[in-house]
């Protein structure tokens, strides 16, 4: 509960990290994967320019064959870094 609550007031990091929970389906009462969700919360906190967000992203729009959009947020994901 902490958690979404901190991604909810703009955390980057807990929205991150929210995102990676949902993708795994644990530490939520009763979750399963979500990935619409965690992609939801990986682009919350990729817009405050969290790289590892962008990373995770490229990540799971390769898994869902979204291979141009994937290659966008690691491009992103490189400049962010390189800052």
């Amino acid at each position: 509960r902490g958690m979404r609550e901190a991604a909810e007031a703009g955390h980057f990091m807990a929205q991150n990290d929210l995102a990676g929970m949902l993708l795994e389906g644990r530490g939520l009462p009763g979750a399963a994967p979500d990935e619409a969700g965690a992609e939801r919360w990986l682009k919350e906190s990729a817009g405050q320019g969290f790289y590892r967000a962008m990373v995770g992203l490229a990540v799971l729009c390769a898994r869902r064959e979204r291979a141009e959009e994937a290659l966008s947020w690691l491009r992103r994901a490189a400049e962010e870094r390189a800052d």
